[in-house]
């Protein structure tokens, strides 16, 4: 009995989610301007005041949409184009601190070598942390309109 009661549910949920689906889609249609311009389906003259606004309205609002289109898009391009200097600029700046930290070792390594207390040698140079390098890029680019040039150096 539980075995057919179980199967029964499944088989009424799926016909239910079903039936949702079309629901929403039908909710959610985009409605064309022919709705607009002939509201309640009813016939009218092409030549009405009202119908030539409504087609303007129309027409300014596609424009408008096309525009806000456009915009979004070249938005997206340019976040994409920071993003990937950014990327680039983050990459650069790690091989370059890995440089300086072989540098580091070495020169360590030399005054070890020469007797030089550990307490005595240089510190260990900091690391630059992105959100400080995201920091210094945007406000590079606020200045200037570019970037500053010295986002490279790591001299921190």
């Amino acid at each position: 009995i539980n075995e057919r009661a179980n199967a029964q549910l499944i088989v009424q949920n799926m016909a239910m989610d079903r039936l949702n689906r079309t629901l929403y889609q039908k909710e959610n249609q985009k409605k064309s301007d022919r709705t607009v311009l002939f509201p309640g389906r009813l016939g009218r003259h092409l030549t009405d005041s009202e119908l030539i606004q409504a087609k303007r309205a129309c027409e300014e609002e596609r424009k408008r949409e096309e525009t806000d289109k456009k915009r979004t898009k070249e938005e997206r391009r340019r976040k994409k184009e920071e993003k990937d200097r950014s990327d680039e600029e983050w990459k650069q700046r790690v091989a370059a601190y890995k440089n300086t930290i072989k540098e580091w070792e070495s020169e360590c390594a030399r005054l070890r070598a020469e007797g030089v207390l550990r307490k005595n040698l240089p510190k260990r140079p900091g690391r630059l942390l992105r959100q400080e390098q995201s920091a210094i890029l945007r406000d590079g680019i606020d200045e200037e309109g570019e970037g500053t040039g010295d986002e490279t150096d790591i001299d921190s």
